[in-house]
């Protein structure tokens, strides 16, 4: 499996989980970790459940599945984060 790692957090359990089944229907990654969280009102943010999925794979695998999951947190715009990191230092270990 390859170095990449990408990362998306989204609010929402519902939206969450179907951005990560988005994210794993891409091919040829492997789901580092879903984490759920509570997350308390700030100022210009919301406030409630966020969950966050980390992959790894392809730097292009990677890609394609983070797009994947971006397209569906957008559709409720319940995206907060998401980010690719290429080559990540060798001992990132686990998301």
């Amino acid at each position: 499996m390859g170095k990449s790692i990408g990362v998306l957090e989204v609010y929402g359990t519902s939206n969450g989980f179907e951005a990560a089944e988005a994210c794993y229907q891409a091919k040829e990654i492997t789901i580092e970790s879903l984490e759920i969280g509570r997350i308390r009102h700030f100022p210009g943010e919301k406030s409630g459940i966020l969950v966050r999925v980390a992959v790894r794979g392809s730097l292009v695998a990677v890609e394609a599945a983070v797009s994947k999951g971006v397209k569906i947190a957008l559709k409720t715009a319940d995206l907060r984060y998401h980010q690719i990191l290429s080559d990540p230092v060798s001992d990132a270990g686990s998301v």
